[in-house]
């Protein structure tokens, strides 16, 4: 929702959005959110909505979207539970990014995005960073500091983060 959301209010400003939107769920319950956000925000671009139910449907909708296209896994799936909402055989839109929100856990469509990384032309980004840099935003109001989100100061946090979490 928060990606959406982001999109949305960068639609209003006139700045670079993607024409459309897919979201996937599982089931219907899990777009009812999602869809009563969008529709209260009056989203300012067009959104298709889609169950999932098998992990084969969210491949054939990730193997429709054009070249450069952005795929997102925000599901949990790799980080609460074990797995991946696509299969092994996915093929994601060539030149695409390819976003993981987990930052823990076995990771599967990581691994899926990563294994087509090369062959595909896809640009894949890592949960990790993303958690990273929402704690460093936290941590720096919470004690008033100074935590950069970019460049070496913030690589050498992310490091030590994931020497910490690889300790417990």
């Amino acid at each position: 929702m928060a990606l959406t959301l982001f999109l949305h209010n960068r639609a209003k400003a006139g700045q670079d959005v993607p024409r459309k939107l897919t979201i996937a769920a599982l089931d219907e319950r899990g777009l009812e959110d999602v869809h009563a956000l969008n529709k209260r925000n009056g989203l300012a671009i067009a959104v298709e909505y889609a169950v999932t139910r098998e992990s084969e449907a969210a491949d054939r909708l990730v193997e429709r979207l054009p070249p450069g296209s952005m795929v997102v896994n925000a599901t949990g799936l790799g980080k609460d539970r074990p797995g991946s909402p696509l299969t092994d055989a996915v093929r994601f839109p060539r030149n695409g990014i390819v976003w993981d929100f987990n930052y823990r856990g076995d990771l599967g469509f990581l691994r899926q995005a990563r294994a087509g990384e090369r062959s595909r032309g896809l640009r894949v980004e890592d949960g990790w960073v993303y958690f990273i840099h929402g704690w460093a935003r936290v941590i720096a109001e919470v004690f008033a500091i100074d935590i950069p989100t970019a460049g070496p100061e913030f690589d050498r946090l992310s490091r030590i983060a994931l020497e910490a979490a690889a300790q417990s």
